[in-house]
Formats: structure tokens, C-alpha cells, sequence
């Protein structure tokens, strides 16, 4: 199905089932994950894979990108900036402990137990 077709209530059926997986695969993990910086991770994979699409789109139409993925690219910079800045100084370091992360691509100085600290 084209993603534009898809209607919301479809959107929301695959978020519950992908919970649903990803309950059933790791349990109560998120307990001891830094889940903020779960997000983060998520956001940065969000925008390498809207630059291979991008990729895509420009190799096999060979013409500039619509105006809406620059929007929604800022957007998605926005979010990350937000969630650094904004959301995780709110949060409290009692819940930002990383027991279950394991080693995080591009944290060399985090230690599990510890905060995530950018």
C-alpha cells in the first residue's frame, strides 16, 4: 500500500503490533534503558534513511526534491533538537540509566550504569 493511501487508523494497528513485538521480544527492558536516548537513536535513523530515499529519488528521477521533504526535514531536526534540549533536561538522571542499552554507536564514554550525558 502506498503510504499516502494509508488511513490513520491503519497508521495506529501497526504501532500497537509493533509494541505488541517489541514487548513480547525484550520484556520490561525499557526499565533499565536510557528510552530518551532510544529516541534519539530512532530520530538520526529516520534522517539516514530520508537521505537514502532521497538518494533514490534523485537517482532514478534525476530532478529536484519536492518542497515538503526540505519541510519535513527541518521538522525532523526540530524534534531532535527539542528532545535534546528541551525533554531531557526535564528528565531526571534516576530514569536515564542505560543497564539493558548495551553499547551505544557513537558513545564511547558512556558507561551502562550511568546517564547519557551529549
Amino acid at each position: 500500500m502506498l503510504l499516502r493511501k494509508m488511513p490513520m487508523s491503519m497508521l495506529e494497528r501497526i504501532r500497537k503490533e509493533r509494541f505488541r513485538v517489541g514487548q513480547e521480544k525484550y520484556g520490561d527492558k525499557h526499565l533499565k534503558r536510557d528510552n530518551l536516548w532510544d529516541v534519539m537513536e530512532e530520530l538520526l535513523d529516520a534522517k539516514n534513511i530520508l537521505d537514502l530515499a532521497k538518494d533514490r529519488y534523485t537517482r532514478q528521477l534525476s530532478r529536484p526534491l519536492p518542497i515538503e521533504y526540505w519541510e519535513f526535514r527541518i521538522r525532523l531536526n526540530e524534534a531532535i533538537t527539542y528532545l535534546l534540549y528541551e525533554l531531557s533536561e526535564k528528565w531526571p538522571d534516576v530514569v536515564a540509566t542505560d543497564e539493558e542499552g548495551g553499547e551505544r554507536i557513537g558513545d564511547p564514554f558512556c558507561k551502562p550504569s550511568q546517564p547519557h550525558r551529549v
